[in-house]
Parts: C-alpha cells; sequence; structure tokens
C-alpha cells in the first residue's frame, strides 16, 4: 500500500506532466505561427526538427501519466480488496 509521501510524489508527477502540457501547447502555438509558406527552407527544417522534439516530449508525457495512473489503480485495487475482507471479518 502507497504511503503518504509515495501518494504525494505521485501528485507531484502529475503536477510536473500538467506543467510539460502546458508548455507544449504554448510550443505548437508558437510553431502555428512560424509555419508560413513564406518562411525559407531553413525555418521550415527547424519547425520539422522542433515538432519531433515535441511529439517526443509529449510521448513522454504520456507514459509519465500512464504509470501514474497505473499505480493509481493499482492501489485503489488492493484499498478495494481490504475493504472487502475487512467487511468479511464484520459478517
Amino acid at each position: 500500500m502507497l504511503n503518504k509521501d509515495q501518494f504525494c510524489a505521485l501528485g507531484l508527477e502529475l503536477g510536473v506532466a500538467t506543467e510539460n502540457l502546458r508548455l507544449q501547447v504554448a510550443t505548437v502555438d508558437l510553431l502555428h505561427s512560424l509555419n508560413k509558406p513564406e518562411n525559407s527552407k531553413l525555418v521550415r527544417l527547424h519547425l520539422h526538427n522542433i515538432t519531433d522534439a515535441l511529439h517526443s516530449n509529449l510521448q513522454a508525457v504520456i507514459n509519465r501519466i500512464d504509470d501514474v495512473a497505473c499505480k493509481l489503480f493499482s492501489e485503489m485495487e488492493e484499498l478495494e480488496k481490504e475493504a472487502r475482507q475487512v467487511e468479511n471479518i464484520i459478517q
């Protein structure tokens, strides 16, 4: 079972992931404003590289959120199991 510090750590993970997503949204907005046909090939190449990095970062955030969700789901199942055991003892 997770202790208080572990729950706090998971909460911090979600907070970091949320801030990372906000940064990614701002980056996408910036890229959108720069993605114009009149820009040079060099600018478009840099945009492509930034987009690749953005994709990798977003995938990393998704993976972190999935990890936290799995830990929380596992903890919930454990708590439900313990609750059933207590209920059976009471009956």
